[in-house]
């Protein structure tokens, strides 16, 4: 047995699609605009292809040296903030657990 396509299911794709479209979009844009030269990235009218592709932008943060450095810094900040949850989390699970209050399940 097959399952009909109806309108509703078209509407709902329709709008699933331009939702995608509009999240999309501005990653696209980024993309887009660090492959075009310095000088193209704020010239108006916005184009989304620039003159010619450059991979200048990203010459230039890895050249830079700093980039280990950020991704160090950034995996550090995530690792001490996900080990603090999770104690205080375990912490606050303990003291649900041993706690009796109204609500609980089976009281």
């Amino acid at each position: 047995m097959t399952k009909r396509f109806g309108w509703g299911r078209l509407v709902l794709l329709a709008v699933a699609l331009v939702l995608a479209a509009v999240w999309l979009a501005p990653i696209a844009w980024a993309v887009a605009t660090s492959l075009k030269p310095e000088t193209e990235t704020t010239k108006l009218p916005l184009e989304w292809i620039g003159s010619r592709v450059t991979l200048d932008a990203y010459s230039l943060v890895l050249g830079t040296g700093g980039i280990v450095k950020w991704a160090v810094n950034s995996l550090v900040t995530a690792t001490v903030v996900t080990v603090m949850t999770v104690l205080f989390s375990a912490m606050a699970a303990y003291g649900f657990a041993r706690t009796s209050f109204r609500g609980l399940a089976g009281q």
